[in-house]
């Protein structure tokens, strides 16, 4: 747009000398004015305003009598126009994300943001900063710890009360990294029983789960006879589930469910415990005897995962047999050692000890 300041001398006497500066200084070169002199007046043309042209302009006249000036304020108002526009972004749950909206524009441009629902560009709502948002002076927008309802459009929109401004609608995606609700849980089985361990994630899909075993790759497909592994897939969910056909001693182990995504990993842990009956003690032997005592000990065996609660010692003579005619003496968990009484002298006794848990003997 073209526009020119005319400076005209009414009275006085010639000749005059004209002469301009743009806020108190002389107009320099590259600023893209054209000044024409005659012998009344002197013009000012801009070829094309834009606002470094807003100051003031004074027109100072001289001839041999006097010098006078008068000033005049240009004022080029310009309608909104983007020097960062605003674009569709995407962030991970859980971390800060800023949109960027920045408009030039004379006056200043007001920069204000609105929320509209997640699923379609409309009922759209005001945001003001506060704790979850921060609207900065030169217009961004900061979400703080953003998180999956914070998907959705928002609305930037710039005016100065020059044209009819602008407005963007964006949208943002929050990428959701896969997580565990449960971390750790424990797990009991007797040997022989079918297991199974299963462990369920949420997050962005694809996903991709792997099993641990006391930190080792377990891959169940490499042998298929102990192991089945069944997957499943859900919307923002996926799990997944061993098979242990057979329980047997070195299942006991820590199991980890590693779960992975393009925007992040988590793993959860199961603790097995297969249980079985204790192992016999180990070192039993004859400490002392005498006509009618002996004194037998004892060393405590694998207890099978679960706590002894007795040992049962049994004797019998050397012509009977272990399914009739023996003798039981029980004691306490606690104990290595039991004093047998009331044998027969000259007679041989052959004894066993047995250790019994919640699984048996």
């Amino acid at each position: 747009m073209r526009s020119r300041l005319v400076c005209t001398v009414i009275q006085g006497d010639p000749p005059f000398v004209i002469s301009w500066k743009k806020d108190d200084r002389p107009i320099e070169p590259g600023l893209g004015v054209v000044i024409r002199n005659d012998e009344f007046s002197s013009d000012l043309t801009f070829s094309s305003v834009t606002p470094r042209h807003n100051g003031n302009y004074t027109c100072i006249v001289s001839n041999a009598a006097a010098s006078v000036s008068h000033t005049a304020m240009l004022v080029v108002d310009v309608p909104p126009r983007w020097h960062v526009e605003p674009r569709d972004t995407s962030v991970v749950s859980g971390r800060n994300v800023r949109i960027d909206c920045l408009a030039d524009g004379f006056p200043a441009p007001v920069i204000t943001w609105e929320r509209g629902s997640a699923n379609s560009p409309r009922h759209y709502s005001a945001i003001a900063s506060g704790p979850h948002y921060e609207v900065y002076a030169n217009g961004s927008l900061l979400i703080k710890n953003a998180q999956e309802d914070d998907a959705g459009y928002y609305l930037c929109q710039a005016s100065n009360g020059i044209a009819s401004g602008l407005s963007k609608v964006v949208f943002l995606t929050v990428h959701v990294p896969p997580s565990f609700e449960n971390k750790f849980r424990s797990e009991t089985a007797r040997k022989g029983d079918v297991v199974r361990l299963k462990c369920e994630a949420s997050g962005d899909h694809p996903m991709t789960i792997a099993w641990n075993i006391d930190k080792q790759p377990l891959t169940p497909a490499e042998d298929p006879r102990r192991y089945d592994l069944k997957e499943l897939v859900d919307k923002k969910r996926m799990s997944s589930e061993i098979t242990i056909k057979s329980a047997e001693r070195r299942d006991s182990a820590l199991f980890t469910c590693l779960v992975r995504n393009a925007f992040g990993q988590d793993d959860m842990n199961i603790r097995l415990i297969v249980q079985e009956p204790p192992e016999p003690p180990r070192d039993v032997r004859v400490l002392e005897h005498k006509s009618r005592t002996a004194k037998i000990s004892w060393s405590s065996p694998f207890n099978g995962n679960s706590a002894i609660i007795r040992y049962l010692v049994q004797c019998k003579s050397e012509s009977g047999d272990w399914d009739s005619g023996i003798q039981n003496i029980t004691t306490g968990s606690e104990e290595s050692s039991i004093t047998l009484r009331g044998l027969r002298p000259a007679r041989t006794y052959y004894c066993r000890v047995r250790a019994e848990n919640s699984v048996g003997l």
